[in-house]
């Protein structure tokens, strides 16, 4: 068996051998062409593989002490041109063992053996040892890096150079310091990491965000001084009675009362800062300040000193040599927080301007008497605490102005003193007028006007008129239209269909909706919704060849907001928002006023509209409105007169309606009387029964008419400026003339002419100016009946019968308190063409109102002119207009 096996074992290996036999070696003179050859392919292969490889080391990476045989290896060319074996003889015998297979390296001398000739030896698998690994040089590529930062600057505004500004010494530069927290390891102050750190109960904000802040930040009691004789300072000083001298203006603002106090030695420019100041007070409501008129007092004036404490003036005030306004800028102090949280000085004894401000800024404004921290839209919120606990510190310190504020301020600032926090864009009236370049600084962007080189052309007075007065005869009244979607509504429109009409009433914050009504209160808001259709009719042609008219049109909506005149603004505005919250189909809106509706809107109520006031007992209406579909019944105050040319019904409860008719009224407004007494016995406002009529004129001595004489059609109304005027529309005015009341008393104002037909009147708030007044003689140029001149306060019952309702002028809205009786435009205008001596023109003080003091000159006769001027008004009138002026000026005649 174990020679079986054996036999078994020689012939395989006698197989192997067959197999693996290697041929001859070539010729010697082969293999050292094969042998140059591939020396040739290897030097180039290391020349490449030097090119790859970097020579540097990774710092990164300890360099292996084994260079590589390509780069420091001299090679041996007698080694090499000795004849190598093949391939094949590299083949190892399994049964040599298993350590020639992990061998690191296998020298060239190690495969030497003879052909055929193989190693025995025994495997020993605990003698092998892993080699070492390979130490092949790695091809260091750089990582691309990021681009480099520039360095960030931390000032981006330069500082002004604060030793430039040559001023007296100031006892707040101490407290300019480079951080305002002791803790030099972080940028935010003490205070405000413990406010950050604060928890706020959000809950209490909420509700307080539901309610206006009421509380004024200023003190009850101010007194503004308005002083400078080129450029006028406004600022804040003591309350007190000995703050207030001739020399210039005061303002005294309280919650509810506002006075300007005009000295004796004031300037012009004080006296203008000073109306700017006051009106822009009560237009705004600025300050806190509620009051309705500005009280203007002079001289002694009790009220305005016993607001400051009952002290009349006794200030020995002495005006300076210098201009006032740069004595008082010496106390000005500007200040801004920097990035890093520093104060820097950037304006110190001059007048600030307005170019100052930036978006991203915060500044301190110190004004002596006032501190302000200002805050552009984009500046930090930490910014802003520093500031205020800056400002803090400077409250506390004195000021050495008191020659400037009329009061020691040495050691601290006293109470009086506003402290407030200001934003970009929501300043008031005080601080803007800091900045004399405030307004042009604002606006100059928006309103851009061209010079024009253009020369403006002299104008002739009396062309003027007469040219102002032949432009108003053209006028033509426009008829009142509505247009709705691109639709013109006029009265009694055409192919209009009303599908529906629905209502709301405004009750606290929310509409309600309510049944349909024709009665609205004077103090309400409501919502008339009306559905409607235009019908079109055509005529269309069928498939068949038929003929067939139909309706077209598609459904529309409109919404009349209509305002009661005892609304306040409040109420409508909230009323015209619920109405487009509510309105989600964004339909037209309309707004409609009690006295003012349109005819449209009064259609919808088939004349039957009736308005009420629940604030009058009796029950007296009167009719308005040009039509029977327009026709609307108003309550009114029975005390006040009736008016002749108008209809009136009177509803007493238990009685029969009573119908007072006026002496000139229209048959119109009789019939449309008699209509509308069955609607108050229908709201059981008098007993049924056939209503009873009272002519003026009857016995009935109770009911008091005036009479608006010489009214023979509906008065037209125009109002006239400069060298302009318009037509006062109206939506009640008719063609036909029977409108009872097409204006209202509150459309009085400026300058205006009422045509009544054989009556003229000329209104005017003040004395009209000489203008005004040729322009209403060149108007009734050739007409008939009476031009009379009328000013406010003054209106006669002729005049106050053409109102529906006359309320007398409040005594606050007085803007000249000795208003002449009512004159004849006639001998009003032979006074103002009068001549005066040169004496009474330079005087002024005994010149009539209304003399126009451009032209002074006008006014002297012509031996006067030429002894003054020494030249004809003729040649005078074709001087240069420079020229003219001059020696106006220097005759005192300007």
């Amino acid at each position: 068996m174990l020679s079986e096996i054996r036999s078994q074992l020689s012939e395989s290996q006698d197989r192997w051998k067959n197999k693996t036999s290697i041929p001859s070696s070539p010729s010697r003179k082969e293999g050292l062409n094969s042998i140059q050859k591939r020396l040739a392919e290897l030097n180039s292969s290391a020349d490449d593989w030097r090119r790859k490889v970097r020579k540097d080391v990774s710092p990164t990476r300890k360099p292996t002490q084994k260079v590589h045989p390509l780069e420091k290896q001299t090679l041996n060319y007698e080694k090499l041109l000795t004849p190598q074996p093949s391939k094949a003889n590299t083949l190892h015998n399994i049964d040599s063992g298993l350590n020639t297979f992990f061998s690191a390296t296998v020298p060239l001398t190690s495969v030497t053996k003879n052909e055929g000739e193989l190693q025995k030896e025994e495997i020993d698998l605990d003698a092998i040892q892993p080699s070492q690994r390979l130490s092949t040089p790695r091809r260091l590529v750089p990582r691309p890096g990021r681009p480099a930062r520039r360095k960030a600057g931390t000032d981006r505004l330069k500082a002004i150079d604060v030793d430039s500004v040559h001023c007296e010494e100031d006892l707040r530069d101490h407290l300019v310091i480079e951080e305002l927290d002791d803790d030099m390891s972080t940028p935010v102050a003490t205070s405000a990491r413990k406010g950050l750190q604060s928890i706020e109960n959000y809950d209490a904000a909420k509700s307080a965000l539901k309610q206006a802040d009421l509380v004024s930040p200023f003190p009850d009691v101010m007194l503004i001084r308005i002083m400078g004789e080129k450029k006028v300072d406004v600022r804040l000083v003591e309350p007190k009675g000995s703050s207030v001298h001739q020399h210039g203006c005061f303002v005294l603002v309280t919650p509810k009362r506002l006075f300007l106090y005009t000295g004796s030695e004031s300037n012009i420019l004080e006296k203008t800062k000073g109306a700017q100041m006051t009106t822009s007070i009560i237009q705004k409501k600025d300050l806190f300040c509620t009051a309705e008129c500005v009280e203007r007092v002079e001289g002694s004036a009790p009220a305005f000193f016993k607001t400051l404490g009952g002290d009349s003036s006794n200030s020995s005030f002495i005006r300076p040599a210098e201009p006032f306004e740069n004595l008082a800028a010496s106390a000005n102090l500007i200040l801004r927080v920097t990035d890093d949280y520093k104060i820097q000085s950037i304006v110190k004894g001059e007048r600030p301007r307005f170019k100052i401000f930036q978006p991203n800024e915060t500044l301190i404004l110190d004004f002596g008497s006032e501190i302000y921290i200002w805050s552009g839209r984009n500046a930090r919120k930490t910014s802003g605490r520093y500031a205020k606990e800056y400002v803090n510190k400077l409250i506390k310190c004195g000021l050495g102005c008191s020659e400037i504020f009329g009061c020691d301020m040495s050691v601290k600032r006293p109470e009086w003193v506003i402290v407030r926090r200001v934003f970009q864009g929501v300043q008031d009236v005080l601080f803007a007028s800091k900045f004399a370049d405030w307004e042009t600084s604002e606006m100059k962007n928006l309103f851009k006007t061209p010079i024009s080189t253009k020369q403006i052309p002299r104008r002739d007075p009396e062309q003027d008129a007469i040219d102002l007065a032949e432009k108003i005869r053209s006028f033509e009244h426009q008829l009142p239209v509505l247009v709705l979607e691109d639709y013109e509504f006029e009265r009694q429109t055409k192919d209009v269909i009303t599908e529906d009409i629905a209502f709301w009433v405004l009750q606290g914050e929310e509409l309600e909706k309510i049944q349909k009504t024709n009665v609205l209160w004077s103090d309400e808001c409501y919502v008339v919704r009306w559905q409607y259709r235009i019908q079109l009719s055509g005529v269309r042609r069928l498939k068949d060849g038929s003929e067939v008219e139909r309706e077209t049109g598609r459904q529309r909506i409109a919404y009349f907001y209509w305002l009661g005149k005892w609304t306040s603004p409040k109420l409508q505005g909230l009323c015209a928002l619920k109405l487009s919250h509510m309105d989600k189909e964004k339909s037209p809106h309309v707004r409609q006023e009690q006295g003012a509706e349109h005819p449209v809107f009064l259609e919808l109520f088939e004349g039957k509209l009736l308005i009420r006031d629940r604030n009058l007992n009796d029950h007296l209406f009167v009719i308005r409105g040009s039509l029977s579909s327009e026709t609307t019944l108003e309550q009114i105050k029975k005390e006040n007169p009736l008016r002749s040319h108008a209809v009136y019904l009177e509803a007493i409860a238990n009685k029969p309606v009573t119908l007072h008719v006026g002496a000139h009224c229209s048959e119109v407004h009789v019939s449309s009387g008699l209509r509308m007494a069955t609607l108050l016995v229908d709201l059981k406002l008098a007993a049924s029964g056939e209503a009873i009529a009272r002519v003026q004129g009857d016995n009935d001595t109770s009911i008091k008419w005036i009479i608006a004489k010489k009214r023979i059609k509906a008065p037209r109304m125009f109002r006239l400026f400069d060298f302009e005027a318009e037509e006062v529309q109206s939506n009640s005015f008719h063609p036909s003339g029977v409108a009872p009341f097409p204006h209202l008393q509150k459309e009085l104002r400026d300058s205006v002419l009422i045509d009544a037909g054989e009556v003229l009147w000329l209104w005017s708030e003040v004395t009209p100016s000489t203008h005004v007044l040729e322009t209403g003689l060149r108007y009734w140029d050739k007409r008939v009946g009476p031009c009379t001149v009328v000013e406010k306060r003054a209106e006669p019952p002729e005049f106050v019968a053409l109102f529906q309702e006359w309320v007398e002028w409040p005594k606050e809205e007085i803007t000249s308190p000795d208003s002449s009786p009512p004159r004849a435009l006639n001998e009003c205008l032979s006074e103002r063409r009068r001549t005066f001596t040169p004496y009474q023109l330079r005087d002024r003080d005994s010149l009539p109102p209304g003399v126009d003091l451009s032209r002074l000159h006008k006014y002297l006769t012509e031996d006067d002119f030429e002894k003054e001027f020494g030249m004809s008004p003729k040649d005078f009138s074709g001087l240069p207009q420079w020229k003219q002026v001059r020696m106006r000026k220097d005759l005192g005649l300007f």
